[in-house]
């Protein structure tokens, strides 16, 4: 079934315009409504097909011409839209929020794309070709707000390379420098180390992450706020059904766990440094490799 033409933008692009309007011209602001009223409501998202969607529509090479050439500000337009996010956030009275950090790929079929590399697709099991991005994303009460992404490039020798864990780290202090408001960072069991960690702690926030745990080779990882134990081997380690039981001593560190590998998966850990005399419990999702 075809679309019916759209005759009119959406309130809420309607309202995003006056924010930017001294930033972009006439012409650029009709070519940014009907933009981003295309990627909210069309199913096929190419210019050609946006484009056409308008009733008395132009040619799309206006519409192309605005995204490639024309000059206008990226970085003013992104500023505008958060802090119309932080507009709403002081509106509805949220005080406390979780910034998650993780990545995605965006899977390509062009090897010659700029930008486009092998990457591991833990979803599929196997390496992929495509885009890479590290991603931070604001949840706040009942508000779920993508924030910042940046490219991750595995060409170690480019001079302007970045590993994941440093990309994630300028991503995690820009939301901070942009003024949101975040009391936790949650990242998954790839960003567990503790470079992360301990940066998180430096900027005052606290943080939530996975647990490695390696069951070929009886690995497992903790992590404290103000340490990493690194990976050890296990004194015990076994598998009963979906569930893991590991308990583990040494001159250093005292630990029992039980993580549950299911839909709704968990890891609980009781850790004892026998240096310090700390105890500390954490709750968590498991890492299983």
């Amino acid at each position: 079934m075809n679309m019916l033409p759209i005759a009119a933008y959406p309130s809420i692009v309607e309202e995003f315009l006056p924010k930017i309007r001294g930033d972009f011209s006439k012409p650029q602001l009709d070519n940014l409504a009907r933009y981003l009223t295309g990627l909210i409501v069309c199913d096929n998202k190419t210019v050609t097909a946006i484009n056409n969607a308008f009733v008395g529509h132009n040619d799309q090479s206006a519409l192309n011409n605005w995204l490639t050439d024309s000059p206008w500000s990226d970085e003013k337009l992104d500023k505008a839209r958060k802090d119309l996010a932080k507009e709403e956030l002081h509106a509805i009275n949220i005080k406390h929020a979780v910034l998650i950090v993780d990545d995605t790929l965006n899977h390509k079929t062009g090897e010659h794309m700029e930008g486009v590399n092998i990457h591991f697709d833990h979803a599929e099991g196997k390496t992929m070709l495509g885009h890479q991005l590290v991603t931070t994303h604001l949840a706040a009460g009942k508000l779920s707000i993508p924030l910042d992404f940046e490219l991750y490039q595995r060409n170690r020798g480019q001079p302007d390379f970045k590993s994941k864990i440093e990309i994630a780290k300028q991503l995690i202090a820009k939301a901070a420098e942009a003024g949101f408001d975040f009391d936790c960072v949650i990242y998954d069991v790839w960003y567990f180390n503790f470079e992360m960690t301990s940066y998180t702690q430096s900027l005052g926030k606290d943080w939530v992450a996975g647990c490695k745990i390696n069951l070929a080779h009886k690995f497992f990882q903790f992590i404290r706020p103000d340490k990493d134990y690194g990976l050890r081997n296990a004194t015990y380690m076994k598998q009963c059904g979906r569930a893991i039981i590991i308990s583990h001593c040494d001159k250093e560190l005292r630990l029992i766990t039980v993580a549950v590998d299911t839909k709704l998966d968990f890891c609980y850990a009781m850790a004892w440094d026998l240096q310090t005399r700390k105890c500390y419990l954490l709750i968590d999702k498991a890492g299983i490799e």
